[in-house]
């Protein structure tokens, strides 16, 4: 009677455990993933791959909105996950000893702004189409964010935007979302991935 009893709970321990697992494996990820690299480690055998630029390790790594302040430290591929992430507008930041994704950092309005760099100059292309200066291949690129064509006190930021919002999965993905998406009468949430690769130097 006591191994029956025995044997009963084990298995309702058992199947205990296994719902949790799946109800774990069921939820939706809410991840943003940051990749640091360095933007000074171009060469011309890089190319315009700027993904084989050296990777960071230990950089810190700031993701921030009006609501949420977090940070961590990137691993030996110089990667750092932020999980279970509130939707919300946020801003990314990197720093590695005197390497930073922000150059001529200041403080306004009780703010920490700077130029964001957002890679490298790989073509001359890329040169014929740039804000006003000398740059030349191999140059760190910086963002013109109100796209005047000249890099100004305006175009300092907190950080790369990421807009992270909810996603209807595209159930029959035919690229759209209509109410042949819908299971059982409701949408199903995807799973909201971020990935984003943040370039660190120094000028």
């Amino acid at each position: 009677m006591k191994k029956t009893f025995l044997c009963l709970l084990l298995g309702i321990s058992i199947l205990f455990t296994n719902c949790e697992e799946n109800e774990e494996a069921l939820k939706n990820k809410k991840e943003i993933q940051v990749k640091v690299l360095d933007a000074g480690s171009w060469n011309e055998e890089i190319g315009s791959d700027l993904s084989n630029l050296d990777k960071v390790a230990n950089a810190s790594v700031y993701l921030t909105s009006e609501s949420t302040s977090l940070s961590g430290l990137t691993d030996s591929d110089g990667l750092i996950t932020f999980r279970d992430v509130d939707f919300g507008a946020y801003f990314v930041k990197a720093e590695y000893n005197d390497l930073n994704s922000l150059l001529e950092i200041e403080t306004i309005q009780g703010d920490t702004v700077g130029y964001l760099i957002k890679g490298v100059y790989t073509t001359e292309g890329e040169l014929g189409g740039i804000p006003e200066g000398d740059q030349t291949i191999g140059d760190i690129k910086i963002l013109d964010i109100n796209a005047d064509y000249k890099i100004t006190p305006e175009d300092k930021t907190l950080g790369e935007s990421i807009q992270f919002y909810e996603q209807i999965k595209d159930v029959n993905a035919d690229g759209k979302i209509d109410e042949d998406d819908k299971v059982n009468g409701e949408y199903i949430m995807a799973e909201n991935i971020i990935y984003v690769e943040i370039y660190v130097g120094k000028k």
